[in-house]
């Protein structure tokens, strides 16, 4: 007798879904969390919370740099990451996380957010899911070693 359960629904057109890019509203949003974020670095208001959404797009956008979509400005997202690092050590000694006050930070983390929007515009679906994915496996792997 065989088992029923229920079957997996296959989706005939999933390849093609995959290799799209992502629709405006998805890239519409991931760019107003992006730059809500910024805006809120430059502030007085700035927080842990900003800074880590920040550091996660710079992240996805090493990985989607890493995947070839905009590959010729890996340098610039990894050199915005170390300010994003700097950022936080900074942060660490004062308890002040706004990135106001040094020129050559911002520019660095404009310039990645720059690049992170420019690739959200062109990256496929599953370039996407692929670099969040790993972002968050680093990130759970990570938490589990500050344990």
């Amino acid at each position: 007798m065989r088992k029923k359960s229920p079957r997996k629904v296959h989706n005939p057109l999933g390849w093609i879904n995959d290799r799209l890019p992502l629709s405006t509203e998805v890239t519409r949003s991931i760019g107003l969390n992006c730059h809500g974020a910024l805006v809120a670095m430059l502030s007085p208001h700035a927080n842990e919370s900003s800074w880590a959404i920040l550091l996660n797009s710079m992240n996805v956008s090493y990985l989607l740099a890493e995947m070839g979509v905009y590959h010729e400005r890996l340098a610039d997202i990894s050199l915005a990451q170390d300010a994003m690092m700097e950022i936080r050590r900074q942060a660490e000694e004062s308890g002040d996380w706004c990135c106001n006050s040094d020129d050559k930070l911002k520019q660095l983390i404009f310039d990645a957010v720059s690049v992170h929007e420019a690739q959200c515009a062109i990256a496929t679906k599953r370039q996407m899911l692929e670099a969040l994915q790993i972002v968050q496996i680093v990130k759970t792997e990570q938490g589990a070693k500050e344990k």
